[in-house]
């Protein structure tokens, strides 16, 4: 449902990356969501426009919530935050982009009859006639979205704005590319990994042509993950990496992977911006424990005694390292899956009780 300050608007037109409009992504939320990324040049005229707008939608419900705060208690107001805008920042051979999220939920419940009603993402092409749903759509894809700017507020989150799809006109289609190994860097000898590549080739670790991310200003979270895999799937960032580059990701959203046996493996360079919870990539850090569900793909804690020993050291360094930042589970931040708005879907990953265990662990050892 749409709140009595929600904005009509129409995105810049951009790629779509790892579009998700045919088929609701249900595997982090059963009620079904569809979801995309934009990516515009950072220096569109229109980019700037629709920026400035999401912007303006933010302040008005800060000020709100500023002015509510202080009606019950003097000096409250300043209690109330801004939350991180639904996009990111890239730069890719020396062009700013930036990449922009919209959601949308795949359903809603009729308040007169009670029933779930499934919905669909509205496609059109450039000439308005609407297409069907046989398509298959690739990263890549021009378009631009019909879109909800619809503000929220959580005392967690503060004063944010979410991207609600209405329609998405498309204008140049992308089918994806058939994947192959090299696509991914892989050498030709997979015998031959060496341990600190995991198969990637040594031009994607030469810092000269990898893409571009950028350092974090602060870190005030660090957040625990799960890869959602059973306990005899034994993977660790080779893996991981290939499933985020299939997503449009420029590479591996985790900062740290904790495999079965309990060894760590390091993603991104520490201090960039990941791409692991949504509108909080930019002040936090990702530590990722492969298993967390069972056979049946059902939450499980899982984990073995060598993953939360390594878990119990990595965090151990990190809060030294950033005295600021909490530990928390992805699920402590559900609302950045669902919109932030009442009624969402509380998640299950990393499918344990991150800040209680880790904090009762502190506490216990002192």
């Amino acid at each position: 449902m749409v709140d009595n300050y929600s904005v009509e608007a129409i995105s810049p037109t951009g790629e779509l990356i790892w579009p998700c409009l045919l088929k609701p992504d249900t595997k982090f939320d059963e009620a079904g969501v569809y979801k995309t990324k934009l990516k515009v040049r950072a220096d569109d005229p229109l980019a700037v426009k629709f920026q400035e707008l999401l912007e303006k939608v933010q302040q008005e419900e800060h000020d709100r919530q500023v002015q509510e705060a202080e009606s019950k208690k003097k000096g409250s107001g300043k209690k109330v935050r801004l939350s991180d805008m639904p996009r990111e920042e890239t730069e890719e051979d020396g062009v700013g982009y930036l990449v922009f999220n919209f959601k949308s939920k795949a359903s809603y419940t009729d308040r007169k009859t009670g029933q779930t009603v499934e919905r669909k993402t509205a496609l059109f092409d450039d000439n308005g006639k609407a297409l069907t749903h046989d398509l298959v759509i690739g990263t890549g894809t021009v378009a631009c979205i019909s879109v909800f700017v619809s503000p929220f507020y959580t005392a967690l989150l503060g004063a944010g704005v979410t991207l609600r799809m209405r329609a998405v006109k498309i204008l140049k289609l992308m089918e994806p590319p058939a994947l192959q190994a090299k696509d991914f860097g892989f050498s030709d000898d997979e015998e031959t990994l060496s341990s600190n590549g995991y198969g990637f080739g040594s031009n994607f670790l030469n810092d000269n042509v990898r893409p571009y991310l950028k350092d974090r200003d602060r870190t005030d979270l660090i957040v625990v993950h799960c890869s959602a895999t059973d306990p005899k799937e034994d993977i660790g960032k080779r893996e991981i990496t290939q499933w985020h580059l299939k997503r449009g990701l420029v590479s591996i959203g985790y900062h740290y992977v904790i495999r079965r046996d309990g060894s760590t493996e390091v993603g991104r360079r520490e201090n960039e911006i990941g791409a692991h919870v949504s509108g909080h990539n930019s002040n936090s850090i990702g530590v990722c424990m492969v298993g967390g569900v069972d056979a049946q793909g059902k939450p499980s804690d899982n984990f073995t005694e060598g993953q939360y020993n390594s878990l119990r050291v990595l965090l151990g360094h990190l809060t030294t390292r950033y005295a600021e930042a909490k530990v928390i589970g992805h699920r402590d931040l559900s609302p950045d899956h669902d919109e932030g708005l009442p009624g969402w879907h509380r998640r299950s990953c990393p499918g344990f009780d991150a800040p209680a265990w880790f904090y009762n662990e502190h506490d216990s050892a002192r």
